[in-house]
């Protein structure tokens, strides 16, 4: 007999997994489908600590910090009162399967859903099904089960970092963590991000925020071992542990007419502006859909088209599409960005209120909240960087008309005309 549920899962990383535990917290029938499931999560993830409350996700704290530093060459620096937390993988995996069923944790990979009148069949390589009323794919950027052509981006952030014991005066404190320094003479536009662990240890990682095309992995860890020679710090040893990190910035969004849905990277949902996305899904996204799909699957014979319909509305709400594509036009704006431009951008950005900035970054700004802070970004803006965001605007028509009106996204991943 094949399997029935509510609703199935194709992925198990942070993104499926606080879908599904949102899911299963409100009464429905969830199964999770993906190739070891309960496998270690290797990524170190991070998000502001208001974010991890609102979700309830205080046990998986690993570390905290009342503050942040920006520091953007040696005369302009920013300190951020606004808490940041980096997450326990373990503990965070283990939070998010306790309110799972064990049985419906499916080892095995999603190869295709069939949909029919009254639901949806997943078959999976082992060649069993499985039946639901809904299914989502939340496979990653490669979105193995969404129907159209693979998504393409053309800008990443790139990182490289890992965790050191190390010495020096060049280190952040117990206190504040360092979310960028961009200071010293490299013309591209990287910064440390590190934060002390306890001890002797810490983090420290070499990262680019978007650039069109990435930037290796191994010129980010030759730039990061040339930034602590310049700065006095002493690594007492071989790395613990080593990330890199490759995110895509600016993936279309998905084809939101079809049956199967999407959350997480699968659906775009990464910031195109800072490569964010775990606390904003688990403050905000995962907690909305699954209450929309809650409530859709809420009658006995529940129609799918309407489902879907319901679900990729609290997916991609039509604020959360306008949001995103001025994103979108800041994120493409800041790819032409030198590093003199970035820093003074930034200096910018950070002079705004903390509500302001805190918003931008959390995306909790409504469309007509985000529009007067980017219109206060571009007047402090000296001439060059305002002839950059004009550009976006002037070169993009059509994303910008959609920022503006409330409507969809188009690929892009080439230029209009």
């Amino acid at each position: 007999m094949t399997p029935t549920f509510d609703l199935i899962i194709a992925g198990a990383g942070p993104a499926g997994l606080l879908l599904a535990a949102a899911a299963a917290r409100r009464g429905l029938e969830v199964a999770v489908v993906a190739p070891h499931p309960e496998a270690p999560w290797t990524p170190r993830y991070a998000a502001w600590t208001e974010e991890v409350r609102a979700a309830r996700l205080d046990d998986a704290i690993a570390h905290a910090w009342p503050r942040v530093g920006v520091r953007l060459d040696d005369a302009r620096s920013h300190v951020l009162r606004w808490g940041y937390a980096t997450l326990d993988n373990l503990r965070l995996q283990r939070l998010l399967l306790q309110p799972l069923r064990p049985d419906a944790i499916f080892d095995d990979r999603a190869l295709e859903v069939q949909h029919e009148r009254d639901g949806a069949t997943l078959r999976l390589a082992s060649g069993r099904a499985l039946r639901a009323r809904a299914v989502v794919d939340a496979s990653g950027a490669l979105r193995a089960l969404l129907q159209g052509p693979a998504p393409r981006a053309t800008a990443w952030q790139t990182a490289w970092g890992a965790v050191v014991r190390a010495q020096g005066s060049g280190l952040p404190t117990p206190e504040q963590a360092t979310l960028m320094d961009f200071s010293g003479p490299d013309p591209q536009p990287a910064f440390l991000y590190a934060m002390h662990l306890g001890d002797d240890r810490y983090f420290l990682e070499e990262t680019v925020l978007i650039q069109s095309p990435a930037v290796p992995h191994a010129t980010l860890r030759d730039r990061l071992h040339a930034r602590l020679r310049r700065t006095g710090v002493t690594l007492l040893g071989e790395p613990e542990a080593v990330e890199r990190c490759t995110i895509p910035m600016n993936l279309p969004l998905p084809d939101t007419t079809q049956r199967t849905l999407a959350f997480g990277a699968a659906a775009s949902m990464i910031h195109p502006a800072t490569g964010y996305q775990l606390g904003y899904l688990a403050a905000h996204a995962a907690p909305r859909v699954a209450d929309a799909l809650a409530a859709a699957l809420r009658p006995e014979r529940p129609d799918p088209d309407e489902v879907a319909h319901l679900a990729w509305d609290a997916i991609w709400p039509a604020h959360a599409r306008r949001t995103h594509a001025l994103h979108l036009l800041g994120a493409r704006a800041a790819t032409r960005f030198d590093a003199a431009q970035t820093r003074t951008f930034f200096d910018a950005f950070f002079q705004l209120p903390q509500d302001a900035w805190s918003g931008y970054l959390a995306r909790t700004l409504s469309p007509a909240q985000l529009i007067p802070v980017l219109w206060k970004i571009y007047r402090r803006c000296p001439d060059d960087l305002r002839a950059a965001l004009r550009g976006e605007f002037i070169q993009h028509p059509d994303l910008s008309a959609r920022a503006l009106l409330g409507v969809g996204t188009p690929d892009l991943s080439s230029t209009p005309a």
